[in-house]
């Protein structure tokens, strides 16, 4: 069982990924056309709860269905900006994961690992958003973006 738990911790984390790369490379260019021009998919099917779904599964499902709507940002065209307003979704999706294994884990290594994710995430969410502070009193630099 502690083996499940470790697993469905790392496939939680491996689709937020997954779904954030997706997002992020979802923009529309030249040669692509806008999203709106695309065809909607259903992004909720499957994602409903299982009868036998265990509590921390529950737990899962419900802090990635928060992290796909957390990472739907405004984009605004600065690359430093849109990364990390991006990269905050997506930390504050992690630390929900690691919050969700403490409560419902008992793996001494996978209790080891969710604490120091928060602690690592918690520390690069207040850096991002120090910078982004002082970024709205800056003009933003001249870039190739």
């Amino acid at each position: 069982m502690k083996r499940l738990s470790w697993l469905t911790l790392i496939a939680a984390f491996l689709a937020a990924a997954a779904f954030l790369f997706g997002m992020m490379s979802r923009q529309s260019s030249p040669d692509r056309p806008a999203a709106a021009a695309v065809q909607p998919i259903d992004e909720h099917a499957g994602h409903a709860d299982a009868p036998g779904d265990t509590p921390s599964t529950r737990s899962f499902k419900e802090a990635n269905e928060h992290l796909h709507q957390a990472t739907d940002i405004r984009w605004t065209g600065d690359a430093d900006v849109d990364f990390m307003r991006a990269m905050i979704a997506h930390h504050e999706g992690e630390i929900a994961l690691a919050r969700i294994q403490l409560q419902h884990g008992s793996d001494k290594d996978a209790r080891g690992l969710a604490q120091d994710l928060i602690r690592a995430r918690d520390t690069e969410i207040l850096r991002m958003r120090l910078w982004l502070a002082r970024r709205e009193t800056q003009p933003a630099p001249k870039s190739g973006a």
